[in-house]
């Protein structure tokens, strides 16, 4: 979770049950499709040389275009660029809320999820303005 005025990450574990569990691995799915789909449609047009435009992309796949703009960059930069390529399920991993669909009080309510147990590691203070849930080994986590 980030906050207004503060860059330090906030790690709380959640313990969602059997049917929030299946809905943020669903989520976690459905952007992994879009992110492929998306970076299928950047390589049909870079083999066509014909430009996407990021305001056509962007407000779906922000990761996309930070992943071409590393790319080109590497490339100018004449590094070894390491092509964009698709993620398999086990190589996605997180999906973010920017500003809105969450809410934290005693539990974690998240838009079409439901209310997940949080254990918060300590208080947060500000508003926050980015929220990210992670799985990492098997487990959920809200950064």
């Amino acid at each position: 979770m980030r906050t207004n005025g503060k860059k330090d990450l906030q790690v709380s574990t959640l313990y969602p049950n059997r049917q929030q569990r299946e809905r943020l691995t669903a989520t976690l799915e459905v952007c992994r499709e879009l992110g492929n789909a998306g970076l299928q449609e950047r390589i049909e047009a870079w083999k066509n040389r014909i430009p996407v435009r990021v305001f056509n992309q962007i407000n779906q796949l922000p990761r996309l275009d930070k992943t071409y703009k590393a790319f080109f960059g590497r490339v100018q930069r004449g590094q070894k660029a390491g092509f964009p390529r698709f993620k398999g399920r086990h190589r996605y991993d997180s999906f973010s809320y920017p500003q809105s669909g969450f809410a934290l009080g005693a539990k974690l309510q998240l838009s079409k999820i439901g209310n997940i147990k949080i254990k918060q590691q300590r208080n947060i203070g500000g508003e926050i303005k980015t929220l990210t849930i992670r799985r990492e080994a098997g487990c959920w986590y809200a950064w």
